[in-house]
């Protein structure tokens, strides 16, 4: 988000403001939206606490999670009316308005559901296996030890997600980005967890999404925001309900908190964030919208300050001789034009004139103004006062370009 030093220097070289603020916002039909009493007594976590692994492993062998698979059944399970619990946490996500495209990369995300079949197979598991039995019972001694409370829970098998469900050993439930396609994915680390609860857990790990967004709003540039939407669906019946989880509530009022920090943003910052739970083109679905503002300190103190600068400098150069001052105001030009060259090569093609565009070309036609004023007005006109005159109307045609330039890009 864009500090109080970048808002004075705005106000100062643009003579125009724009304040910003992050704010963040759930909302949804899950009873967990807005119960401040889930989160109100927790502390804020951490950034280590934000990205770490929360999850209790306490695993079953191989073979014995097999027996408790066939005693389970997995493939026979109904996605009808399940109430899908949801929990993110996004590593970063690169805006590239030069290719008009966007890429977010999810550190993991979580999508716990329970069954029926599921409890009645974990709590009622019946086996003449000893061996079964007396480690079912181990692991039951070791969570009890850990004093689990809440959602919390240990996981006891754990499955390779794409594999199994290729050989449909378990139901497809896979992410729908709409508009997306996967550029980067970690398929080893996707699992499907089986809680000692009897949770479900479909657990997606570094998925890398690239959308092509073709409206760009670089108008502004640079001190251009862009609104980003992603919709998420998953392939289940639309009975199915998805609400986020108790954690992902105390994760995002953290992120919300420090002003979405945790996210890695190069050359932008997250002001606002919304993420509505609900229906989404007649189905369950979360829709998240992002916006994001350009951090502009490189720009002001690379480009902005070096161009007001040269505009000082010609300004000053009507004190200076006829031949100085031209020659001297042709190397202003050329520096410009080098500046503009740099900028140019970071933006794409677009219909329209950016503000920074209209600040170049009117510091551009400044100077040209000046060239034309020292070889041909004070050629003819050797009256002092007169250059004077000019000189100061000059000054105020550029200022008044300036500010009308920042109002009608700002307003």
């Amino acid at each position: 988000m864009q500090t109080h030093l970048n808002k004075l220097l705005f106000i100062y070289f643009l003579l125009a403001s724009s304040l910003a603020y992050s704010k963040g916002t759930i909302s949804g039909d899950s009873d967990l939206l807005f119960t401040e009493s889930l989160i109100e007594n927790e502390r804020i976590i951490t950034f280590d606490e934000y990205s770490s692994d929360p999850r209790f492993y306490q695993l079953l062998s191989a073979e014995n999670c097999d027996v408790l698979y066939n005693e389970i059944d997995f493939s026979r399970f109904s996605t009808q009316n399940l109430n899908v619990q949801y929990d993110n946490i996004i590593k970063s996500i690169i805006l590239r308005p030069k290719e008009f495209k966007y890429n977010i990369n999810f550190l993991e995300q979580s999508f716990k559901f329970q069954t029926k079949e599921m409890n009645t197979a974990l709590f009622q598991f019946q086996s003449f296996d000893m061996n079964i039995l007396k480690e079912m019972n181990e692991v039951k001694k070791n969570i009890e030890k850990k004093n689990l409370t809440g959602s919390e829970s240990a996981i006891i098998c754990e499955y390779n997600l794409l594999e199994n469900i290729e050989i449909d050993k378990f139901p497809d439930l896979s992410i729908n980005f709409e508009n997306a396609q996967i550029i980067d994915i970690d398929s080893i680390s996707s699992k499907i967890n089986v809680y000692f609860d009897g949770t479900v857990e479909y657990f997606f790990k570094n998925y890398t999404y690239q959308f092509d967004k073709s409206n760009f709003d670089l108008s502004r540039f640079p001190f251009d925001s862009h609104n980003i939407q992603t919709v998420i669906k998953l392939n289940m019946d639309d009975s199915a309900k998805i609400s986020p989880s108790s954690y992902f509530i105390k994760k995002f009022k953290s992120l919300d908190s420090n002003n979405f920090e945790f996210i890695n943003t190069p050359e932008f910052s997250i002001d606002n964030v919304n993420i509505n739970f609900g229906s989404v083109g007649g189905s369950q679905g979360i829709e998240m919208d992002f916006n994001a503002s350009r951090v502009s300190y490189s720009f002001i103190f690379k480009f902005l300050l070096p161009l007001f600068i040269i505009i000082i400098i010609s300004f000053l150069l009507y004190g200076f001789k006829k031949d100085i001052a031209v020659a001297n105001s042709i190397t202003l030009l050329l520096s410009m034009t080098v500046f503009s060259l740099v900028v140019n090569d970071s933006l794409p093609v677009t219909p329209y004139i950016t503000f920074y565009d209209a600040l170049y070309f009117i510091s551009f036609i400044s100077i040209g103004i000046f060239i034309f004023v020292k070889i041909y007005i004070f050629t003819l006109f050797q009256l002092n006062h007169l250059r004077l005159r000019i000189a100061f109307s000059h000054v105020c045609i550029y200022l008044i370009a300036t500010l009308l330039c920042s109002i009608l890009y700002f307003n």
